[in-house]
């Protein structure tokens, strides 16, 4: 489910922009020292290649050091630094945390999140029952159109990902029937 729509288009652009600015990052001492200041020692977690719900992470961790990051890319000690001197040049662009950016990690983060939780749930210790995962994803769905504001043509593309992934699995009479009773 998450690779599906984490393939999309939309999410597919935010993820890449939030890889792009973390290997950048971590591919300089410099970049990355001044990073870790900014942030107080923390790291922003680095998206990995197959893994999704690591780039929920890392989307996540930059979306609550926002303002650390937009504070550390204004800051003349960034300013300073000769490889970002060099990327923008490359670039073309001043700031790489663009609002465009930040504002994209949100967005994918308010859609992530629900299923995240639901993905949490089925790796964890304790396996729930299927009636249970059913109405867990159902709130997903639900939250997922709320974070659109109920407009079908923003959320429709991301639920038939779900419901694609749910069809066969979780629509049988059984587990409709564990859900409700």
């Amino acid at each position: 489910m998450l690779q599906g729509i984490g393939n999309m288009i939309w999410f597919k652009k935010v993820v890449d922009q939030a890889k792009a600015f973390t290997i950048f990052v971590y591919g300089h001492t410099r970049t990355l020292e001044c990073l870790r200041y900014f942030t107080e020692g923390k790291e922003v977690v680095r998206p990995g290649v197959t893994r999704f719900a690591s780039n929920f992470l890392t989307l996540s961790s930059m979306q609550e050091k926002k303002d650390q990051l937009r504070k550390m890319v204004v800051d003349s000690r960034w300013d300073s630094l000769k490889d970002v001197n060099k990327e923008r040049k490359k670039r073309g662009n001043n700031n790489y945390i663009e609002s465009k950016l930040l504002e994209g990690c949100e967005a994918n983060i308010d859609i992530f999140e629900p299923l995240v939780k639901v993905l949490r749930l089925v790796d964890g210790d304790v396996r729930p029952s299927m009636g249970f995962l059913y109405g867990e994803l159902l709130k997903a769905k639900r939250q997922i159109k709320e974070a659109f504001r109920n407009v079908e043509a923003r959320f429709k593309d991301i639920i038939a990902v779900i419901d694609k992934k749910m069809n066969g699995r979780l629509d049988s009479p059984l587990h409709l029937m564990t859900y409700f009773f």
